[in-house]
C-alpha cells in the first residue's frame, strides 16, 4: 500500500511539472521587415500561430511588411504561442496623379489603383471631346492624405446654340417665316407642309412641331402646316395627307395593309406597323366591313399608296402635287408575298377602271406622325 501511494504521488508530480512547464519550447524567429505572408509562413514553420494584427501607416516600412512583433525575436515560448504583428500600411500621404487630358473613365480607373477617391465631377462646354478631364483639384503631384477626394472638371463637348420654339400657330405665313429666319444661327431645317383643310384660313399656320416653348438645338427640324393660297411662297414645301380607305364588304373580316411602291421595284410597308398598329409578336388586326382606316403620309411632288385586302391588291391612291387623289381598282388575285415585311418585290398588276376619280376620299388635313 505504501509503495502504491508513492507511485501515485510521483505520477501526479510529473504531470504537474509538465503542465507547468507547458511542454515543448521554441525560439521566436525574427519576422520584422518581412512581407506579411512570408512572416506567416516563417511563424507556422516554427510551430507558432498568428495573433492579432495591427495595421498602421508608416513612411519607412514598405506597405504590408512587418514593423513590430510581440513576443520579440529570440524569446523562448511554448509551441503554439500566438505572435501579434504590426503591419505597415505604407506612406500616410500619396501624390495626386495627373489626370488632365485623360478621359473620365481612365481617370476613375487610375484613382481606384491609389488610396485616393474620386470626388465631385462637374461638366462645362468645351472645344475638347466630351468626358475629357479639363482640370482637377488638388493639382497633380500634391501630397494628399489617404482617403482624400480628387475633384474633376470634365468637358461636356462643344457648346451648342439653343433657344426655344416660338408660337407659330395663328401667324400669317410671312410672319412665321420671318420668325423662323431670326433663328437662322441655329441652322434649323425648316419644312412647311401644304395641307388642304376646308374652311381654314389661307396662308395661316395651322399646326407646328415642336410645340411652342420647346427647346431648339442647332440642326433641329422645324415643321409647320399651312393651307397655301394661290400666291404663297413655300420653298422646300411638302404635302401632308391622310389617305382614307373604307374596308369593303366581302362577307367577312379582313386584314388591310398599305404599301408605297419604290423606284427600285420594291414596296415599302407603311401600315400596319408592329408595336404601333398591333402588338409586337402578334398579328395584324382584321377589320369588319365599313371600317375607315386613315393612313397619314407626306410627299413632295407625287405619291402612290397601294391598299391590300387579305394580301391582295384592292386599290391604289395616286397623289400628284396639290390635286385630289386618283383611285384605281385592281382585279382579284394580285398578291403581295407577306404583310409583315418592310420591303417586298413589286409584281406586274392588272388595273381595272384605271383613272377612276376619287369619291369621298378628300384627305383630312392632319400632321402625320414624325
Amino acid at each position: 500500500m505504501i509503495f502504491f501511494v508513492g507511485v501515485m504521488a510521483l505520477s501526479a508530480y510529473w504531470v504537474f511539472t509538465q503542465a507547468a512547464e507547458g511542454g515543448t519550447y521554441v525560439m521566436v524567429p525574427d519576422v520584422t521587415g518581412l512581407p506579411f505572408t512570408r512572416a506567416a509562413d516563417v511563424l507556422t514553420a516554427a510551430g507558432l500561430e498568428l495573433g492579432k494584427r495591427h495595421d498602421v501607416a508608416d513612411d519607412r516600412v514598405p506597405e504590408f511588411h512587418v514593423i513590430v512583433q510581440r513576443p520579440r525575436a529570440g524569446q523562448e515560448v511554448r509551441a503554439g504561442r500566438k505572435i501579434a504583428l504590426t503591419i505597415s500600411q505604407g506612406k500616410t500621404y500619396e501624390p495626386v496623379p495627373g489626370l488632365i487630358g485623360k478621359t473620365l473613365a481612365e481617370s476613375l480607373t487610375e484613382l481606384e489603383s491609389t488610396r485616393l477617391q474620386a470626388g465631385a465631377v462637374a461638366r462645362i462646354p468645351s472645344s475638347l471631346p466630351a468626358d475629357v478631364v479639363l482640370a482637377q483639384d488638388p493639382e497633380p503631384l500634391l501630397p494628399m492624405e489617404y482617403g482624400g477626394e480628387v475633384h474633376l472638371l470634365v468637358s461636356d463637348g462643344p457648346a451648342t446654340k439653343a433657344t426655344f420654339m416660338p408660337t407659330l400657330v395663328g401667324m400669317k405665313l410671312d410672319q412665321a417665316q420671318a420668325a423662323l429666319s431670326n433663328l437662322s444661327g441655329l441652322n434649323l431645317r425648316v419644312v412647311p407642309y401644304k395641307i388642304e383643310r376646308p374652311g381654314a384660313e389661307y396662308d395661316t399656320v395651322l399646326a407646328q412641331s415642336p410645340e411652342p416653348g420647346s427647346r431648339l438645338n442647332e440642326g433641329d427640324t422645324v415643321t409647320y402646316d399651312v393651307r397655301p393660297g394661290t400666291s404663297s411662297f413655300l420653298p422646300n414645301a411638302k404635302r401632308a395627307v391622310d389617305a382614307v380607305f373604307v374596308v369593303p364588304n366581302l362577307g367577312r373580316m379582313v386584314t388591310v395593309s398599305v404599301y408605297i411602291p419604290q423606284p427600285n421595284g420594291q414596296r415599302e410597308l407603311v401600315y400596319p406597323q408592329p408595336g404601333q398598329d398591333y402588338p409586337e409578336g402578334g398579328t395584324p388586326t382584321p377589320f369588319p366591313p365599313g371600317t375607315q382606316i386613315k393612313v397619314p403620309a407626306t410627299y413632295e411632288s407625287e405619291l402612290t399608296l397601294e391598299f391590300y385586302v387579305d394580301g391582295e391588291l384592292y386599290t391604289s391612291y395616286y397623289y400628284s402635287r396639290d390635286g385630289r387623289p386618283v383611285i384605281t381598282s385592281y382585279a382579284a388575285g394580285s398578291r403581295v408575298p407577306t404583310i409583315g415585311g418592310g420591303l417586298v418585290q413589286q409584281e406586274e398588276l392588272e388595273p381595272v377602271e384605271p383613272g377612276m376619280p376619287a369619291r369621298n376620299t378628300t384627305p383630312f388635313s392632319r400632321r402625320p406622325p414624325r
